[in-house]
């Protein structure tokens, strides 16, 4: 059934434009956790994520343009690309982080979507620390980015 398939839409490539952040991320999701380096890029509604391990090992890498999202890498296992609200429950969390991201508080006081997240943006000295959780699951990023 030719008709039945999605078309997958081309990614923008980040420009000097798009908003940059560098750091890493502690991840957790179920009582198991994993620290790595992490790449956040986005602009208006385009979001891109880069979560490596070691010498550029690519754990998890999400793409999103618009409400359409493909996330490859180890942890998304054979890859998956659809309209965010048709995610797997796995990768559930990880799409939802531009909404976080294009959403950010500019206070340290907690803030409560009606969503799936709690925000928090913490300065820590020379760092900037964001975290998000996931309400539905026990899931938590922990992103701690340079200022």
């Amino acid at each position: 059934l030719v008709g039945c398939r999605t078309a997958v839409p081309e990614f923008p490539v980040p420009a000097e434009s798009w908003k940059a952040h560098v750091g890493q991320l502690h991840y957790t999701r179920e009582g198991r956790s994993i620290i790595g380096d992490v790449v956040v890029r986005h602009l208006g509604e385009d979001f891109q994520l880069e979560f490596t391990k070691g010498a550029g090992e690519p754990l998890l890498r999400v793409l999103q343009h618009g409400d359409f999202v493909r996330v490859d890498g180890t942890f998304a296992r054979l890859g998956w690309h659809g309209h965010i609200e048709s995610a797997p429950a796995a990768l559930a969390g990880w799409v939802s982080l531009r909404h976080a991201f294009m959403t950010r508080p500019h206070s340290t006081a907690p803030r409560r979507d009606p969503g799936l997240f709690i925000e928090r943006v913490e300065p820590r000295g020379r760092l900037e620390r964001h975290v998000v959780a996931r309400r539905t699951a026990a899931e938590r990023f922990v992103f701690d980015f340079a200022r």
